[in-house]
């Protein structure tokens, strides 16, 4: 926003870009900044004249140093300051009649703010106040709770919120408990194991003892893949498929985690182990009639029903009432590539094939392994 002005140092007036500017140009601000005394724009009003404390001689000073001026010259300073009694600037009256605290006698000086009647009172003074009597006394010390083994003990007001512990002793212990609970995040397997033998029995409770262990033995597989492979192998030929990585949990075994560091993914240990992986929601693919296929398979199922000219929607719903989603539409019916094997996918494809048979919907289903030709061609 444009602003009007008039230039203090030649009277143009000039239009400038802020409120701040005072001069139309440099040169009439460096002419305006090179006058002295009143002309000058800083021109606060000059000297102000003062009266010598010492002397009684007036003088001039900057307006700035008017409260912190009293005196006309150095020798009127330096004897101003050496004066006592009446004779000093700083004199408020006297002589002041006091009585002694340690003593109990009274006494007069100069100085109002003179407490004790001599320097052995005042040393004898400053040791006695005591407990309650002192100035500074806030009603003793207060009762805490340790933190750790419960007991009372007592404690200065002034730090008694940062005492949480009756002594050294639970303070460690505490300490050590609170490590035993990230012994993952910190310390190698070895040190791991010992730790947790060391603290046996003493601080953690047996759910925290067995979640350790549970984790120092899992993290030590980290670097045994050939054990991984045995274990996968074993578990796949007792329940007969391919487990999904999130079922590894149910049956006890190392999580999901181990079995990617170990291998680099869930895939590449099924493999290692010597079977295939189930298909999955892989790589996102586009098939030839413009549908985004999430998987290889859906893929092949896509460019099948395209290839013979059948018109088909991409996921319709099963109802009105329902948010559950097939994969295609053909000619009235619903079909689904059921790709996966995990426990809650073939839980939620029971319940899909149940709401089509009450609701009397046609429902056509397909495994990876048919043959596409003998499935689909009951929708031409």
């Amino acid at each position: 926003m444009p602003f009007a002005k008039t230039c203090q140092q030649c009277g143009k007036k000039f239009v400038a870009k802020e409120r701040k500017p005072k001069y139309c140009s440099r040169p009439c601000a460096a002419k305006a900044n090179a006058r002295k005394g009143e002309g000058n724009s800083l021109w606060r009003g000059g000297q102000i004249v003062k009266t010598c404390k010492f002397c009684g001689a007036e003088y001039k000073v900057k307006k700035s140093l008017e409260s912190t001026s009293n005196f006309c010259s150095k020798a009127c300073a330096a004897k101003g300051t050496a004066s006592r009694g009446k004779d000093s600037p700083a004199w408020k009256g006297g002589p002041f009649t006091k009585v002694c605290p340690t003593c109990g006698e009274e006494f007069t000086r100069d100085w109002s703010g003179a407490k004790f009647c001599s320097r052995a009172c005042s040393n004898r003074g400053r040791d006695l106040p005591k407990g309650n009597k002192h100035h500074k006394w806030q009603g003793g010390p207060v009762k805490c709770t340790c933190a750790h083994c419960g007991i009372e003990f007592t404690a200065r007001r002034d730090v008694a919120g940062d005492h949480k512990f009756c002594s050294m002793e639970c303070s460690q212990k505490s300490q050590k408990g609170r490590v035993g609970l990230n012994l993952g995040r910190t310390f190698g397997p070895e040190t791991r194991a010992k730790i947790s033998a060391a603290m046996s029995g003493r601080i953690l409770s047996e759910e925290q003892k067995a979640g350790i262990v549970a984790a120092t033995m899992e993290r030590a597989l980290y670097n045994k893949p050939n054990k991984l492979r045995a274990m996968l192998r074993d578990l796949i030929l007792d329940i007969g498929r391919v487990p999904d990585h999130r079922e590894m949990t149910k049956f006890e075994m190392p999580s999901y985690t181990t079995f990617r560091r170990a291998f680099g993914s869930w895939n590449a240990a099924v493999e290692a182990a010597g079977f295939e992986p189930n298909e999955g929601l892989g790589k996102k693919t586009t098939a030839r009639c413009g549908h985004m296929a999430r998987s290889s398979g859906e893929c092949s199922v896509c460019n099948w029903l395209h290839d013979h000219g059948l018109e088909h929607e991409h996921e319709p719903r099963y109802g009105e009432d329902n948010l559950w989603r097939a994969d295609w539409k053909v000619n009235g019916a619903l079909v689904e590539y059921w790709g996966l094997t995990s426990e809650s996918y073939l839980e939620r494809r029971s319940e899909k094939e149940e709401y089509a048979q009450e609701h009397g919907l046609v429902l056509v289903g397909l495994e990876p392994a048919d043959n596409l030709d003998d499935t689909l061609s009951i929708l031409l």
